[in-house]
């Protein structure tokens, strides 16, 4: 038998007993500190990603334990997926930062906290999202602008 749970929070947690919904999770696991602009302060996802990712990393990891049941001869599984674990594990940037430079993520709005110009910006005919990741996408970009 392969078990799978989804809480808020995990099943061995203190806070396991606790009604978990998908923007305390957000809140909780940090996320909401980088989701959102500094002169509004933090929101939440648009979607439910805890709800929709936690289910996502349940499917994932029920999928490992049948394969590992053929591989080798698994009898039972038992699989515990926290929303706010799996909300963690998705701020590969902010962590990131955090464990190598010390500096705390922070409200980025549309920015991105290490790569620029990565932002939405206003253009005479709208909105144009410009995300450029490297010094290489940079040249081609002034290029393209006739900035070079």
């Amino acid at each position: 038998m392969i078990y799978a749970s989804i809480s808020g929070f995990g099943q061995d947690s203190p806070l396991a007993n606790y009604p978990a919904y998908d923007i305390v999770a957000q809140a909780m696991s940090g996320l909401m500190s980088v989701t959102g602009f500094p002169q509004t302060g933090p929101t939440r996802s648009g979607e439910s990603i805890g709800d929709v990712c936690a289910g996502i990393f349940a499917a994932w990891a029920i999928s490992s334990a049948l394969f590992a049941r053929e591989a080798h001869q698994e009898k039972a599984q038992y699989i515990d997926v926290a929303m706010v674990d799996v909300l963690l594990s998705m701020q590969l940037t902010g962590l990131s930062n955090l464990f190598a430079n010390g500096i705390a993520p922070s409200l980025v709005g549309n920015r991105h906290p290490v790569s620029t110009p990565f932002d939405t910006y206003q253009a005479q005919d709208g909105l144009v999202v410009i995300a450029i990741a490297s010094e290489k996408l940079f040249q081609r970009f002034c290029e393209c602008m006739g900035k070079t």
